[in-house]
């Protein structure tokens, strides 16, 4: 069996982690999109992706996190906006197992 996810199973899983369509209109592109806002889930997942950076706590206390995938699957990728923290991911496979594992289910959203 292959370790290349397939993009009706990624969808599925965007779709049950909570992501919405998003417009970027300077862009002239759409995005599923999730920008998390809890402050404990930020530090979690900065830890997570920076292991050997340490910040302030208060540098948490005004910051979310964003994730999203172009809508034909392709630029997977997040920020810590408030951080200057920003990277894509490598391939499908990575991304999926990241908002698989990483990403809770009961995620506090920013609207």
């Amino acid at each position: 069996m292959s370790n290349i996810i397939q993009e009706d199973e990624l969808l599925k899983t965007i779709i049950q982690k909570g992501f919405h369509l998003t417009y970027y209109k300077e862009q002239d592109l759409y995005f599923y999109s999730l920008t998390i806002a809890k402050e404990q889930t930020i530090k979690k997942l900065f830890q997570d992706l920076y292991p050997t950076e340490i910040l302030n706590e208060d540098d948490f206390t005004l910051s979310s996190f964003t994730i999203e995938i172009q809508t034909n699957f392709s630029h997977p990728q997040y920020c810590f906006n408030g951080l200057v923290y920003f990277d894509s991911f490598d391939d499908l496979d990575s991304f999926h197992q990241f908002i698989q594992t990483k990403l809770p289910d009961d995620i506090d959203v920013r609207s």
